[in-house]
């Protein structure tokens, strides 16, 4: 059983967040992810390749958002498109455009704020191939616009993400007034 305790006095005490919580039953934490753009949002994946059965109606999913809502702290599973059974080892989060990637048992997956369903990404389009290595490490460089992966026994790659929102679509005015 995992358990999740918060701090808010920068460790000298913790309180225990996890009580009555999806997701920490019988599973073990692999990463916790802080919401960039809020910190009364974080995000928890787990590894068990567990799956629904009649005997095992409490299964673990991989991914779990938790939130606070006044003093309470609510969990809602959030692995939709991700197959049952699917260990999850890390998770990182776009700061720019908001995007979630993670890395599994069979390569890196992805979803946005427009699509919150889970695609796997670990895609060659030259060849139309699925390449399924575990992702054992992810990170976004965010100056270099790059995810990173690393791979049990595949090395390690990157892919180029795609260019900052804030550039996009963006109007600018610029007007200057004459001074005597």
């Amino acid at each position: 059983h995992s358990a999740l305790y918060k701090s808010t006095d920068g460790g000298t005490t913790w309180s225990d967040i996890s009580t009555n919580q999806l997701g920490l039953y019988g599973a073990f934490i692999t990463d916790i992810e802080l919401n960039p753009d809020n910190d009364e949002e974080l995000w928890l994946t787990f590894n068990n390749a567990t799956t629904p059965s009649p005997t095992n109606p409490t299964w673990t999913r991989k991914v779990y958002r938790y939130y606070q809502e006044g003093s309470n702290w609510l969990s809602e599973p959030d692995d939709s498109g991700l197959p049952p059974g699917l260990p999850v080892f890390e998770m990182v989060i776009d700061e720019i455009t908001g995007d979630s990637y993670l890395a599994t048992d069979v390569g890196v997956w992805k979803r946005t704020q427009q699509n919150p369903t889970w695609e796997n990404i670990s895609f060659n389009e030259n060849d139309g191939i699925y390449y399924q290595r575990m992702v054992t490490d992810i990170e976004i460089n965010h100056a270099e616009r790059r995810l990173y992966t690393s791979t049990f026994g595949g090395g390690i790659w990157y892919t180029d993400l795609s260019v900052c929102p804030e550039f996009n679509s963006t109007e600018l005015e610029i007007t200057a007034e004459e001074t005597t």
